[in-house]
């Protein structure tokens, strides 16, 4: 075995940047270890993962459940897909490209992670990104391996630019490049697609990286936990897909990027965490880390689906982006990421027969609730309890019913009134028709906790960053595992707080850059 190993759990946003960076060093053997299936190449991708306009909730997935509400019963289970597959949710999504603003990195250091402030952390934004609209502008990149683009408004649906023109002229400001610093207001969504391709880490870093001698992908396997030797990471075991026998690969390192639900669950499978949670299912504790599993949060959103009287699937995608200020929730806590789409793109029942839709969704970009994750048994292949416990806090309700008036308003009276032809969920049943009145009653409060409750599938926070002396923090500024010499947590589930804008982007930051404090500490 190579002196200098690296094992990389999960092939997803983050790990498969990792793995394929880390690789750059022939001396650098990396095992890159996914649970889901493994295409080599875009010609071996299935039909649906090609398709980066509607995204993809089924086939390569976690099929995953998750409690939105507190108590569970009020809502019971609802799915919340992880994409389970070489390229992870980033081979699955909506190939959004949106950054973090400047305030979330910034809040980032301010909790304790100085290396993750906006001026440390600009740099792996433009050393990531192609942008072939603004590569030019100081704050952006060229010649990066995400390829990021804008549909000019020819490109939009027709819905789309009769919803731009009711936010412009409710005074909301035009914003030519939602990615710039400081960006407010309504504009073009940026896109991370290589072609007609969803921008995955499978094209973008790892269908080059493959290539090399020193990096071996491991697909179709699953992690049964990390293994710790006399306090120090070693390794890990793993079992193949519907197989029986274990097997142990060691490692100078291990770099946990299975996302915020994976990373918390092999941790405390592995001994790592809350040591009365571990106590209770038998788990010897190799150290006690209260934090790991807890501060979970995403971004809750309330939907509003329409049909328009003619379908539009050349158009198909998301292609508009807004940030919105609200009176409860502050600057930009409102965030719309509209789309017309296939009905069977979006993960809830719509009372329609229409195969096509436009999708609307009132979004709650900076949400204060916080849930948790827990082991139900020391079954690998069992998933945690998630709950993730959306509207906890009374202000999140609150943002989330302001920005979807906006939207209730523009479907019913704006100029995206003049296209609509059925308002199908909430269906006319629910509302007796009258939406805008309909809002305003505890009535709807209750149907949005129990049906119109959407997700971003954007979970965040269960690892959390920040220092040692800190009780509720798993991972230091450098992503290291406190307490656990050799283990490392680099996803979704380090940052302290969720970001303004769609998670994706910014947890191929995470991946990028922990790869550059990793060598400045080499």
């Amino acid at each position: 075995m190579s002196t200098n190993t690296t094992v990389v759990v999960g092939a997803g946003s983050a790990g498969g940047i990792i793995a394929a960076r880390l690789s750059e060093d022939p001396d650098h053997r990396v095992i890159l270890v996914e649970a889901g299936p493994d295409y080599p190449t875009a010609e071996e991708l299935p039909e649906p993962l090609k398709d980066a306009y509607n995204p993809q909730l089924t086939g390569h997935d976690w099929e995953m459940t998750a409690y939105f509400t507190e108590p569970p019963e009020e809502r019971g289970e609802t799915a919340y897909p992880r994409g389970r597959v070489v390229g992870g949710s980033s081979a699955v999504n909506g190939t959004v490209g949106i950054r973090g603003t400047v305030a979330d990195f910034d809040r980032w250091a301010q909790l304790g992670n100085p290396s993750w402030a906006w001026e440390k952390v600009l740099p792996s934004f433009i050393g990531l990104e192609d942008d072939h609209d603004f590569g030019s502008a100081e704050h952006h990149g060229t010649g990066g391996p995400v390829d990021i683009f804008r549909f000019p408004e020819s490109g939009w649906p027709l819905s789309m630019r009769k919803l731009k023109a009711d936010l412009l002229a409710r005074g909301v400001p035009e914003c030519p490049d939602v990615n710039e610093p400081g960006a407010t207001g309504v504009g073009t969504l940026p896109r991370n697609q290589t072609g007609e391709l969803r921008g995955s880490t499978l094209i973008t870093h790892l269908a080059d990286a493959r290539k090399r001698d020193n990096l071996e992908i491991r697909s179709l396997t699953e992690v049964v936990r990390v293994l710790v030797e006399d306090g120090r990471a070693v390794g890990i075991e793993v079992q193949a897909v519907g197989g029986t026998q274990r097997e142990t690969i060691r490692a100078d390192r291990v770099v946990l990027s299975a996302g915020a639900i994976n990373s918390p669950k092999i941790l405390q499978l592995s001994g790592i965490g809350p040591a009365g949670e571990l106590a209770r299912l038998g788990i010897p504790v190799v150290r006690d880390v209260p934090g790991v599993g807890r501060n979970l949060h995403d971004h809750p959103g309330i939907a509003l689906v329409v049909t328009t009287r003619e379908a539009d699937p050349e158009h198909h995608g998301f292609r508009v982006y807004a940030r919105l200020p609200s009176a409860a929730g502050g600057e930009n806590s409102i965030m719309y990421v509209p789309g017309q789409m296939a009905v069977n793109a979006v993960n809830f029942e719509v009372d329609t027969e229409a195969e096509d839709i436009v999708f609307l969704a009132s979004v709650n970009a900076k949400p204060k609730s916080r849930g948790w994750l827990s082991l139900r048994s020391t079954d690998h292949r069992e998933q945690p309890d998630i709950h993730v416990n959306f509207l906890a806090e009374d202000v999140d309700l609150e943002v989330l019913k302001e920005g979807y008036r906006i939207l209730v308003e523009s479907a019913t009276k704006g100029a995206l009134s003049e296209i609509v032809d059925e308002v199908a969920f909430p269906s006319p049943a629910e509302t007796g028709g009258d939406l805008l009145s309909w809002l305003d009653t505890p009535a709807a409060d209750e149907w949005i906790r129990k049906t119109g409750l959407i997700v971003a599938y954007h979970p965040v926070g269960t690892c959390r960053m920040g220092p040692a002396d800190d009780p509720g923090t798993v991972v230091d500024e450098r992503l290291r595992v406190h307490g656990v010499p050799g283990l490392y947590v680099a996803d979704a589930s380090v940052m302290p707080e969720i970001t303004n804008g769609m998670t994706n982007l910014s947890v191929y930051l995470i991946g990028h850059h922990f790869v550059s404090l990793f060598r400045e500490a080499a």
